[in-house]
This record gives C-alpha cells, structure tokens and sequence, in this order.
C-alpha cells in the first residue's frame, strides 16, 4: 500500500493502479481460463491506451489507490466488474494522471475467482463501447 499511495503523495498521479504485467504475477502463467482474461484484458487495454494516448498495463486489477477528491468527482456509471476500467476511463477523460505500479500476485491458495470469466466478456467490451462513445 505505501507504494502503491506515493506516486499521490509526491503530487504525480491521481490514480495508481498495482500492475499485474508489470510485476510478472503468477496467473500470467496460469491455465485457460487466465489466458482468456489476459487477452480480453490486454484489448481492452490496448484500446485505452491507443485512445488517450497511455502506457498502461493493466486498466481491470482492482488494487489501485485514487485521490479522495478526485474519486468523489467521477461520473461512474458501472456497477459490476467493469467499474475497473470505467474509472479508469473517467480519469483520463478529465485529463488526470493515472500511472502504475509493479505488483507481483501470488497464485490463489484457497478459494476461486468469482468473475466469471465468460459470463462477463460482453460486460466488459460492452463498457469498452461506452467509454469511448460517450462524452
């Protein structure tokens, strides 16, 4: 978290996001299923990064710290798991800075996700969609 929270605390970014790619976290070697996540994530990315012109990595981790302030002036209107790479968006349409940072995540011991994966897929290109027609 400390790292996480100090490109804010030096006035360089108002969101940081932990990156998955950037840390070489265990899923990227993972089974089918985390290959599919990888490539939807990676267009979606991709397509972000292209429009705002960013080198981002990895717009849909949930591990990411925001400026109170500007979090509070956001105009979300997803609620699912595609609020990720909404607030991502909204940020880079009001011409914040949102940078990242190396996160390496471990492979999940207990438990299993509860995105489910396929179910899912149209919600995020759906929001993709949105995000780059709406003002």
């Amino acid at each position: 978290i400390p790292r996480l929270i100090a490109p804010i605390l030096r006035g360089e970014a108002e969101m940081v996001l932990a990156s998955r790619i950037r840390g070489g976290s265990d899923e990227l070697h993972g089974d089918f299923t985390h290959f599919l996540r990888n490539i939807g994530g990676g267009l979606i990315t991709m397509a972000i990064n292209y429009r705002w012109h960013v080198r981002l990595t990895d717009v849909l981790n949930g591990f990411r710290a925001i400026r109170r302030d500007v979090a509070q002036n956001l105009n979300l209107r997803a609620n699912d798991f595609d609020i990720e790479q909404h607030m991502v968006v909204e940020c880079l349409k009001k011409g914040l800075r949102v940078t990242e940072i190396p996160s390496h995540e471990s492979v999940r011991k207990w438990g299993y996700s509860k995105l489910p994966t396929f179910r899912k897929a149209a919600l995020f290109f759906w929001r993709l969609f949105l995000d780059l027609t709406l003002p």
